[in-house]
Parts: C-alpha cells; structure tokens; sequence
C-alpha cells in the first residue's frame, strides 16, 4: 500500500528535534497535523542496544545460524520533487 506524505510535511522548512517523545505526544503534536519532527532518545531503554553489541551473547543464543535479511526500500517523493529548480534545504533545530 502507498502512502502519501502530509503536505505540510513536505513543504516544511523547518524540522523540530525532540527527546523522548512519547506515543501521545508525536500523535497529538505531529502526526495529527502533519508536522515533521527528528525524535531522539526513544530506545535508550531497550535491552537489545547492550545485548546485540555483545559477540559472546550473540553467539550463546544463535550459535552459526544463517539468517535471512529482507532490505525494503521505500522512497516518497512529489515529482514536483524531483526537480532540480525546486531542491531546497531543510532546517534541523
């Protein structure tokens, strides 16, 4: 299934960086209106980010397992986009 981006998400000049930011709060502050946001420190909790940079534990719980990788790429872009006239910067704050 396609999805369409929110206008205001692509036209957006500025992008917002916030920390932490829960469920409800990316909900009601960006994704109900479109807005753009760079959200940093969510997963500072998750076990995984010690435990998989971790060889030892790595090679006690899978041993020599192959393991097929699935790589999707998905690109959303406007063809208005794609023109060079129309390339424009955004700005991270």
């Amino acid at each position: 299934m396609l999805r369409v981006l929110p206008e205001k998400s692509l036209s957006s000049k500025i992008v917002v960086k916030k920390s932490g930011l829960s469920l409800e709060g990316f909900l009601r502050e960006h994704f109900l209106s479109g807005s753009p946001v760079i959200i940093s420190d969510c997963m500072a909790h998750w076990p995984a980010r010690t435990k998989w940079n971790d060889m030892d534990y790595l090679k006690r719980v899978a041993g020599d397992r192959t393991v097929p990788v699935e790589v999707i790429i998905l690109v959303f872009v406007k063809f208005d986009d794609l023109c060079v006239s129309n390339i424009s910067f955004i700005e991270v704050q």
